[in-house]
């Protein structure tokens, strides 16, 4: 087996793969007699270079994938992004204009605090000092204290948290407006394939871009076929097929009639009524993907002794079918299931620690007898849940 970068991606060297291959090495070298047990000089040396080595392979791999947005994390995934020009959003505190009652010039410093009324935990404090002006009120700006999506409806800002003389009461007339928390991982890379779909200028790009504007829509491809005949997978001619995945069927429904072309028909199991400007009654059709259920068995060999490194963890099992789910989350609409690569369902298995060797196999029957790629249509995304995921341990 080819291992480093290959045709198909990073293939790591594994920790089993380095004592076997350094253990071949020391029976050439001093015979294939030598004692390479673990309770062996030998053997134990070999244990702990051969855990160095692994470390430097993991290395490698994590940079390889630090180059790929998909698995990148961190300040890698903004590196990795900041070359399509897409930022992380910042998290920012939520913001809201307030009224201050009280005596007539009784000055009020910053860092002034007032909570809303039944959430002590949503505090907003003034960032600048004011004075209560000759009408007995000031008004002024006030900030969360915190980052995220703090509200503050209209009214209820009305604790006071740090009392000062002289201020009897406060209030916010709207609401505030809210903030969020820095955008995650996930979310940054969920925003920048939706980016990427919405560039294009085509016709199909076209439609795309106007489902993908709308709420709530995790991803969407559109297929087209522009011959005279049904194409291989059932398209009658010159039809569109949309295939989106969330958002709100009517909405799709709207999306699609106002950006496709004239004399073009729509196609797809799912079917809503648009009225045009006419009052004339248009049947639309799109597709919501065919779910294709993964089925997976891992079988490991675990790490039992400190000496050769990490120690495989209590929750091992339950923290590699966690991985798995939440990497095929980000799986995109027609996407093969690989092994190896870096889409390879290998690399959520290789992030837990204590993995001496790894078996993956996968597929669509239960249970799964192979590690070959399943393809999947472009009507479909593949689908991974831990109830289909067994782990051996």
């Amino acid at each position: 087996m080819t291992y480093g970068v290959t045709n198909s991606g990073f293939v790591k060297k594994d920790l089993n793969t380095i004592l076997e291959d350094n253990r071949t090495r020391l029976k050439d070298s001093f015979g294939s007699n030598i004692d390479l047990s673990d309770e062996s000089p030998l053997g134990m040396i070999n244990n702990i270079f051969s855990f160095q080595a692994s470390l430097l392979w993991e290395l490698g791999e994590g940079i390889y994938n630090s180059q790929y947005q998909k698995y990148a994390e961190g300040v890698p995934l903004d590196n990795a992004m900041s070359s399509t020009s897409n930022t992380r959003f910042n998290a920012i505190k939520s913001t809201v204009d307030v009224v201050i009652t009280g005596i007539v010039g009784t000055l009020i410093n910053a860092g002034f605090r007032a909570s809303v009324a039944g959430n002590s935990s949503a505090i907003f404090e003034t960032l600048s000092n004011i004075t209560i002006g000759s009408g007995g009120t000031a008004s002024i700006t006030m900030q969360a204290t915190e980052f995220g999506a703090i509200e503050a409806t209209s009214g209820t800002l009305n604790v006071i948290e740090t009392p000062i003389y002289g201020v009897t009461s406060l209030t916010n007339a709207s609401d505030a407006v809210v903030g969020r928390n820095a955008e995650t991982d996930a979310e940054f890379k969920l925003r920048a394939k939706n980016q990427k779909q919405k560039s294009g200028t085509s016709p199909v790009e076209g439609i795309r871009k106007a489902i993908l504007d709308l709420d709530n829509i995790v991803q969407c491809i559109v297929n087209e076929n522009n011959t005279d005949v049904i194409d291989s997978d059932g398209r009658p001619p010159h039809c569109v097929e949309a295939v989106v995945q969330g958002g709100d069927e009517d909405e799709i429904a709207k999306a699609m009639f106002a950006s496709k072309a004239g004399g073009i028909q729509t196609y797809g199991s799912v079917t809503r009524t648009v009225i045009d400007n006419q009052g004339i009654s248009r049947n639309i059709n799109f597709n919501r993907p065919a779910s294709k259920t993964i089925y997976v068995i891992v079988n490991i060999t675990k790490n039992t002794n400190i000496n050769d490194g990490a120690l495989y963890p209590a929750d091992g099992d339950q923290q590699i079918k966690d991985a798995i789910v939440l990497w095929g989350a980000d799986f995109l609409i027609g996407q093969d299931v690989l092994r190896d690569g870096a889409n390879g369902i290998i690399n959520p298995i290789n992030s837990i620690a204590g993995i001496r060797a790894v078996e993956v196999l996968f597929g669509l029957t239960n249970p799964p007898t192979a590690y070959t790629p399943v393809t999947i249509a472009n009507n479909e995304l593949a689908s991974f849940s831990e109830i289909n995921i067994t782990v051996n341990s």
